[in-house]
């Protein structure tokens, strides 16, 4: 969808010379892989859980438009939806600094869930030659949201690394002994997490008309980024609620199409996006029950704990076919 977004953007070119405006939508194919992770009390150890959402296949679909203003300002947005139909998650736990005393690792599946996306922006032609190539600075604000499910799965656990991270009550020897993991299924569970992605950016197009009916377009585009993450962990009755994660980062989204012009007013568009985020030093806030160890049906006083959110990647590719008409 991001990709009609690029796909807008060939519009939006030829939209200068030829007409006042358009419209464009049309379907994407779509591939995710999104991963946090967070620090333990104190940063020891410095990965304490991780979470890693990949091989994300999603089905989208985005409407786009574009309108001239006066002294050839102009104007596009775009808003896209996805349906995730397919993919992965594993979640590990590890009581040993980079990523060592593996205690605790899920799989499971992630094959529900939904995406959407909000661009709007304006720009001016800097460099523009009539049938040849435009070039063109942009500025606006983009919301990107991820709503991510894990479903089924298999569990393993080593006890004894479990008792001596937490307990201290056994050597490293014996923790790490193979004979120590146990596995089971996760029954019944259906957890969420949210990531939303949010802030300024600023873009360069350019446009290049190769024959009068054949098009080519690439942008780039570097966005600013406000992270908010929230995740209910169904299975964790510890939790009196859901999880957050607040951080700040940087993306960068590239794109490249290929516009043919069916007529004076239908053209067809394919193009292809690729977009890299990342937010670090953020933090995670957990509520707790504080009879949590003692009870299996905690409850009472909530304890609210905080620890360092290393850092959240999240990469997004896709290909796209639209359609627009010119007005």
């Amino acid at each position: 969808m991001l990709l009609l977004a690029c796909l807008f953007l060939t519009g939006k070119a030829l939209a200068l010379e030829i007409a006042d405006g358009w419209v464009k939508i049309g379907p994407a194919y779509r591939q995710d892989r999104l991963h946090w992770n967070i620090a333990g009390p104190g940063g020891s150890p410095n990965v304490f859980s991780e979470l890693k959402w990949s091989r994300l296949q999603i089905a989208q679909a985005a409407l786009e438009g574009y309108a001239a203003l006066p002294s050839k300002v102009f104007a596009r947005g775009c808003f896209s939806y996805g349906y995730i139909y397919d993919g992965h998650v594993r979640d590990s736990d590890f009581a040993g600094n980079n990523r060592t005393l593996l205690f605790a690792r899920s799989h499971s599946q992630a094959d529900k869930g939904k995406v959407w996306d909000l661009t709007i922006a304006g720009g001016y032609p800097l460099i523009h030659c009539p049938n040849h190539f435009s070039l063109s600075p942009l500025a606006g604000y983009s919301y990107h949201e991820q709503r991510l499910r894990i479903m089924g799965g298999q569990m393993r656990e080593n006890r004894g690394v479990i008792l001596h991270y937490f307990t201290d009550t056994l050597n490293s020897s014996t923790s790490r002994s193979s004979h120590s993991w146990v596995h089971h299924s996760l029954e019944g569970i259906d957890s969420t997490y949210v990531a939303q992605w949010s802030g300024p950016w600023v873009g360069l197009d350019a446009l290049w008309h190769m024959t009068p009916s054949f098009d080519l377009f690439v942008a780039g585009e570097f966005h600013w980024a406000r992270y908010r993450g929230r995740g209910h962990w169904n299975l964790r009755s510890d939790f009196a609620d859901d999880f957050r994660h607040r951080a700040h980062g940087l993306g960068f989204v590239t794109t490249a199409a290929v516009a043919w012009h069916l007529s004076s007013h239908w053209s067809l568009t394919i193009s292809a996006l690729y977009q890299h985020w990342h937010a670090h030093h953020g933090t995670d806030r957990t509520f707790i029950f504080a009879n949590a160890m003692y009870s299996s049906a905690p409850s009472g006083e909530v304890l609210e704990g905080k620890l360092p959110l290393n850092g959240v990647t999240w990469e997004s590719c896709n290909i796209a076919a639209s359609i627009a008409y010119r007005f």
